[in-house]
């Protein structure tokens, strides 16, 4: 019965024990098993090519502005500042809307494939 007694207690508080050592939480878990997943990093890739592309996008359909000065020095008429400033845009055509609208959906859907992806590591 003492022996029976001393192994129950043995039992019961080795777990405890381990218990209290350094474990993994939960959050810690999931944060490394997307650190080390491939398909992740991928969609993470992706998503950030796409938010660069729309950079691009951004500033091709941007006016464009550009200054200049040139100064001159000339003995009948004095010192002379000639300046000239252009601003060029593409002429507006409903071509511009829809590439934004393509790269609003190509964000948010770089977007949800890596949401997908993370979800799909929980199954």
């Amino acid at each position: 019965m003492k022996t029976n007694f001393i192994i129950m207690g043995c039992l019961f508080f080795s777990p405890l024990a381990l218990a209290g050592q350094d474990t993994l939480h939960y959050a810690d878990f999931i944060n490394e098993m997307y650190k080390e997943s491939d398909m992740i990093k991928a969609k993470a890739l992706e998503l950030e090519s796409e938010l660069l592309r729309a950079k691009q996008t951004d500033l091709y359909f941007m006016p464009k502005v550009s200054a200049e000065s040139k100064y001159k020095s000339d003995a009948s008429r004095g010192d002379i500042t000639d300046s000239k400033i252009t601003a060029s845009s593409l002429i507006f055509s409903t071509t511009i809307v829809d590439r934004f609208k393509e790269k609003n959906s190509r964000i948010h859907s770089a977007e949800l494939s890596l949401l997908k992806e993370k979800e799909s590591l929980y199954k």
